[in-house]
């Protein structure tokens, strides 16, 4: 059965995230207009929080989205269910990761590591089997963390608290309900 990286850890990567979500909600406009619209169809029928506290929560829904997705994308690697290698991994998958992403940068000049993670759920998105996982309800698509944010979540991965073995032979999920659950209040 898989380990799970440690709470706290993860914690510690979903607040580094919710910052970075709260910044974007106030300076890009467009993030910001469809907040303030989608708080004015919920005043009174579905909240009757303020907006900040409204936004926290969708920015904090949004961040575990962004979180849980890498988690099970490395699940994924780990454990070989998918090809090609997107965030890291042991016995050299890391490396591999790097690599392919350097490959995506050349061909994408423009890009950054928001859409390198953003490719991998969309590789996952196209595969029948995890297509529901990353369609388009998934916040991950409305909610673009920075392109910092992204470096940081891929370092979490790579050389921090993050660096982990997937691998699991029964492929047993039943962690990342667990870790959803425990994450957040608002999850």
């Amino acid at each position: 059965m898989t380990q799970p990286v440690p709470l706290k850890a993860m914690q510690r990567q979903l607040k580094v995230l919710v910052d970075d979500l709260r910044e974007q909600s106030t300076a890009v406009p467009e993030l910001h207009a469809m907040l303030d619209e989608q708080y004015a169809s919920a005043f009174g029928h579905r909240t009757g929080a303020t907006f900040e506290e409204w936004r926290e929560e969708q920015l904090d829904q949004a961040a575990v989205a962004w979180l849980l997705g890498t988690v099970f994308v490395r699940f994924c690697e780990d454990n070989k269910l998918i090809s090609g290698v997107w965030l890291a991994g042991p016995d050299g998958r890391t490396e591999a990761a790097v690599q392919a992403q350097t490959a995506y940068f050349l061909k994408e000049p423009k890009h950054n590591d928001r859409h390198w993670i953003l490719a991998a759920f969309e590789h996952l998105r196209d595969l029948r089997a995890t297509a529901g996982i990353f369609d388009e309800h998934n916040p991950v698509w409305k909610f673009d963390i920075s392109a910092d944010a992204a470096a940081a979540l891929l370092d979490f991965w790579r050389r921090g608290a993050g660096v982990h073995s997937f691998v699991d032979e029964s492929l047993d999920t039943r962690f990342l309900g667990d870790v959803y659950q425990d994450l957040s209040e608002y999850a």
